[in-house]
């Protein structure tokens, strides 16, 4: 007898190539050797019969439809959503919190987050270089899943209104124009407004 756990257990051990797997098995095949051919129509068939039932094709509908994260703004769909999908950069200040100088030029600025605080800064060798030294240093302000649950976001308290914003709607279409931060560059709070 089966059930959906046995199933569902049987089913993780497939490997995820196994489209790319079957033809290159199919290829690779010495000889026609007709119990192989037998096995691998079955495995076909069932597979037909799978896809083509209407619970099947709902379930791959909902996972290939667009949504709208309502921490990031971006689109997404659950196929696509993974740990690390939604990632917001920090914002930081455009004036420097701090100067370093040495012989009467400016050798490092440091500008503070204005999302996570003063402990969070990228620094700058001199000012308006664009040479930012601590890059590869500093993480996301947020990284994880999308998702279409503002109480999710609320009561997690990430919510700023400085780079984690909630959604800005449009009185017309009724859907979110919020911009999405994407992160090329360290972002600064100018480029918001």
């Amino acid at each position: 007898m089966h059930t959906v756990n046995s199933l569902s257990t049987k089913a993780t051990g497939l490997p995820i190539s196994i489209q790319i797997d079957v033809v290159k098995f199919l290829h690779q095949l010495p000889s026609a050797n007709p119990k192989v051919l037998q096995v691998v129509a079955a495995l076909l068939n069932a597979t037909e019969t799978l896809v083509a039932l209407p619970e099947f094709q709902e379930m791959k509908e909902e996972d290939e439809a667009e949504q709208h994260c309502v921490r990031c703004h971006d689109t997404f769909t659950n196929n696509e959503n993974g740990p690390s999908s939604c990632t917001i950069p920090h914002l930081f200040d455009t004036m420097p919190s701090h100067i370093t100088a040495h012989g009467g030029y400016v050798k490092i600025s440091g500008y503070g987050s204005r999302c996570c605080g003063p402990d969070v800064e990228v620094e700058e060798e001199g000012v308006g270089a664009n040479r930012f030294t601590n890059l590869d240093e500093l993480d996301q302000c947020y990284e994880g899943y999308h998702t279409m649950d503002v109480g999710e976001v609320e009561a997690e308290e990430e919510y700023n209104e400085i780079n984690i914003r909630r959604c800005k709607m449009d009185s017309d279409s009724g859907e979110c124009v919020q911009e999405c931060i994407v992160d090329k560059d360290p972002v600064f709070d100018k480029s918001l407004q």
